[in-house]
């Protein structure tokens, strides 16, 4: 490996911008998140009353205080698809992945080989590719990476005066996501770690800048401004919400949802996040003597969180990948003084490792990683329209009879809010911090009850709730509504299928079956009834996707 004053800068350049290519093909995907519809209806809403929106209207007897913690993130991705729609959230999303390996790059540039930044900077969008979402997590990551930026420089003494661009970055994280104390535990563990360092007398890592006043107050004004909210207090407390979530305590959250279950049950579906860990701490075992104590404190602290739930596990890797890359890069050199063949090999060798973010630039935007694993990432602009009935709730909003909608997959409601409201409200949607456990306890028990015609001829619905929405999978509850006399199909959606009760009250009385009814008109079964084509054998007049070369082998 060169002397960092040596590394050349036009092949800098190449990695940096195949590492950029790659996480724009990373995240240049249609959308695929459930949430990402709550959050524009919020955006929405926001955008329509000029207002930040601090109660919930989209639930049936909503909370009285809703703490809306990602009201920054809600209005700019509602300005965003008021503007270009989904195409235009998918370029968002894509500019946010290159984002991230970029700025690794660019924080890295004097300090690590070009070669191994690529080889570090393709495992950290490997291990970050199953939470690139359109979710406010995407911020964190690139937020997460700069505060490491920031305070590392700060610590060697190159860029203590950058630290009050913390300021204004707290201010911002903390009105987007209830993630912002991740930038708050890379602050002070960079000053806990220098605190260790001096009493160890650890002559190696260079820690005394920041527990000098010029880094002090900078750090100190940062935490103050994660007060700079709506909710200055609950803002502050919201961590330790997010903590009962996601630890175990509540038992039907964690058991109940997928996302939320232990990492440790499903270890081994997340060898990319587990393999960047491991390297990243090798690689610090390896530079020991040199590595600060902040380092080893940020990496068992995302550890440690990555393994309290799944949903955690990708956002171990902005962290990760920078401590790979500066402590691998030491390794490295270290090895090349012992063995002076492989330092002479060093510049093939960085050259070939080129090939990683081509080749996962290629594989993502060819969607050969979408035939390989059968996932939902698909390249390309727009929403993934299969899997969110769209068509259903457009249909709900202008029914003009009266009722509410419970979604059997509570994911579905957040279509409904978008689409729906204020025509129609919901029961249960994903926004889990925002309703008591009571309300999701509730509604499993109602999903218990409309497995079979006979208790869901008897199951206590809430008396607003019309409407019964069930996911195309979910044949147990398809096939006990349609048994059942008490529902009715209404509407046909790919995703979904929507019933109506037969004894919703007419008039604030209870309705017969047949008054019910009258109000509803014929289950859409002209939108799938048609004829094969002769000549090509496949459904006439339906839309088919063109394959591609490279689509499908």
């Amino acid at each position: 490996i060169p002397r960092m004053a040596r590394f050349p800068i036009r092949p800098f350049w190449l990695a940096a911008g195949l590492l950029a290519l790659a996480g724009f093909c990373a995240g240049f995907t249609h959308i695929w998140n459930f949430d990402i519809f709550w959050h524009l209806a919020g955006g929405k809403w926001m955008l329509e009353h000029g207002q930040v929106l601090r109660t919930d209207p989209f639930s049936i007897d909503p909370q009285p205080h809703w703490m809306n913690i990602h009201w920054g993130f809600q209005l700019v991705v509602a300005a965003l698809y008021k503007a270009g729609g989904f195409s235009l959230l998918s370029l968002l999303k894509g500019l946010l992945t290159l984002a991230t390996p970029a700025v690794l790059a660019l924080a890295l540039r004097r300090r690590v080989h070009w070669g191994w930044l690529a080889f570090c900077g393709s495992a950290m969008l490997l291990a970050m590719l199953e939470r690139v979402r359109l979710r406010p997590e995407l911020f964190t990551m690139l937020y997460t990476l700069l505060a490491l930026w920031l305070v590392d420089s700060a610590r060697r003494g190159e860029g203590v005066r950058r630290l009050w661009a913390l300021v204004p970055l707290m201010i911002v994280w903390v009105n987007m996501h209830g993630l912002y104390f991740f930038g708050l535990v890379i602050m002070w563990a960079g000053v806990g770690g220098s605190v260790i360092d001096r009493l160890l007398r650890r002559e190696a890592a260079l820690g005394g800048p920041l527990l000098g006043r010029s880094a002090l107050l900078p750090m100190a004004a940062a935490t103050l401004a994660c007060l700079v909210s709506p909710w200055p207090v609950e803002a502050a407390l919201h961590p330790f919400t997010l903590f009962s979530r996601v630890s175990g305590q509540a038992i039907y959250f964690t058991f109940g949802v997928a996302e939320l279950q232990p990492t440790m049950e499903a270890l081994g579906r997340h060898w990319e996040a587990v393999g960047l860990t491991l390297l990243a701490a090798a690689a610090m075992l390896a530079d020991r003597r040199r590595v600060p104590s902040d380092h080893w404190l940020v990496l068992a602290f995302f550890a440690a969180i990555g393994l309290m739930a799944r949903r955690n596990v990708g956002l171990i890797a902005t962290a990760g990948g920078y401590l790979l890359a500066l402590h691998g890069q030491e390794a490295l050199r270290r090895l090349g003084e012992r063995w002076p063949r492989l330092a002479r090999a060093s510049g093939a060798a960085a050259g070939a490792v080129l090939i990683v973010p081509a080749f996962l630039s290629a594989v993502l935007a060819s969607e050969a990683l979408h035939r390989w694993q059968n996932t939902t990432i698909r390249f390309g602009p727009g929403l993934l329209r299969q899997n969110y009935p769209v068509d259903m709730a457009r249909f709900l909003a202008e029914l003009p009879a009266e009722g509410d909608v419970l979604c059997e997959n509570f994911g579905d409601s957040a279509v409904f809010q978008f689409y729906s409201y204020p025509r129609r409200k919901t029961f249960m949607d994903g926004r889990l911090e925002a309703h008591p456990m009571e309300r999701f306890v509730e509604l499993n028990r109602i999903r218990r009850d409309l497995r079979t015609p006979i208790a869901a001829s008897l199951v206590d619905l809430p008396p607003s709730v019309r409407f019964v929405v069930v996911s195309q999978t979910n044949r147990l509850h398809l096939s006990a509504l349609m048994q059942s006399k008490r529902f009715r199909l209404l509407y046909i959606d790919p995703p979904a299928v929507c019933f109506a009760r037969t004894d919703w009250p007419v008039g604030g009385a209870p309705a017969r079956a047949s008054d019910a009814a009258s109000q509803l008109p014929v289950p859409n079964f002209a939108a799938f009834d048609r004829p094969l084509d002769a000549g090509s054998g496949l459904v006439g007049d339906f839309p088919t996707q063109r394959w591609r070369w490279y689509r499908q082998n």
